[in-house]
């Protein structure tokens, strides 16, 4: 894929791709076996099913890695047809291996989408405009460039400003785009192609933050010692529910309902989306 840096310092974009060059096996197998984090992924899915009103016949995940956001979303709208695209080839070729033709996979760049206009009912982003903090604007209106009229576009991020934010983007420089999404700068980036509502999703990342650094072991003696430590996590974020407002909440998803006049202007167009025959998506 070319072009994803154009616009942006060199080393931004040199550090995106270093970091997420190569498929993450250990982040797949954590995030489709661990059930304290499946559980959060099912529920997640069900919030994005609900902003798209249900069942949408075609949708997209843009930036979609290993495939397993992909994987809960075909879960919680079984009857979409689903299309994913990432710049990694060794992200997007793990993904046809492990959930072989399911899903229209291409590797492609977000802010050059290689699909027609109003492809898609429902385009979710999710937790991808921090990595492409050069242009957020750009892969919004590519997003909404596809999207069909009356669709949904949902862009889901972490708050940039929490403390477990901060310590990932002090970490990890792959992530330190995210020191810019806070709810203020993704809803006046919504009214730049549309119509955006805030909602909140999970109120602490503590459990997240706990699968990244030890994941979901394979030995049965490291898993009972892993729960325990998951089980605590997770009393941590329920009182964290209880007791904290939603907007000192971590996790949050805009819902973005795409204004035709304002993301018609704003894509290159490519490649259009047709059916195989068989209820999947492939590029035509």
């Amino acid at each position: 894929m070319t072009g994803f840096g154009e616009g942006c310092g060199e080393s931004d974009a040199a550090i995106q791709v270093t970091f997420h060059h190569a498929a993450d096996i250990r982040r797949s197998h954590n995030r489709l076996n661990n059930p304290f984090i499946t559980a959060k992924e099912r529920a997640i899915a069900a919030r994005i099913a609900a902003a798209a009103g249900g069942a949408p016949r075609d949708g997209l995940d843009i930036g979609c890695g290993e495939g397993s956001n992909l994987s809960y979303l075909r879960e919680a709208m079984p009857g979409t047809r689903w299309a994913g695209i990432d710049f990694s080839s060794a992200k997007v070729g793990f993904a046809r291996e492990i959930h072989g033709d399911g899903f229209a996979l291409a590797c492609a760049n977000a802010l050059a989408l290689p699909f027609a206009d109003c492809s898609f009912d429902l385009v979710v982003c999710r937790d991808l405009l921090h990595h492409v903090n050069w242009n957020r604007a750009g892969v919004l209106a590519e997003a909404a460039r596809v999207t069909r009229p009356g669709g949904t576009v949902v862009v889901i991020e972490s708050h940039g400003r929490r403390l477990l934010g901060r310590l990932f983007q002090w970490l990890v420089p792959a992530e330190r785009g995210g020191r810019d999404s806070v709810p203020e700068a993704l809803l006046r980036l919504a009214a730049e192609v549309g119509v955006g509502r805030l909602e909140w999703l999970e109120a602490s990342f503590l459990t997240r933050a706990l699968a990244f650094f030890i994941g979901w072991p394979r030995r049965s003696w490291a898993r009972t010692a892993a729960t325990l430590l998951y089980r605590a996590a997770e009393v941590w974020e329920r009182a964290v529910a209880r007791l904290r407002r939603q907007d000192g909440w971590t996790y949050m998803m805009v819902v973005v309902q795409p204004d035709r006049a304002a993301s018609a202007s704003g894509g290159t167009g490519g490649e259009h989306v047709a059916g195989d025959g068989q209820g999947h998506l492939r590029l035509a």
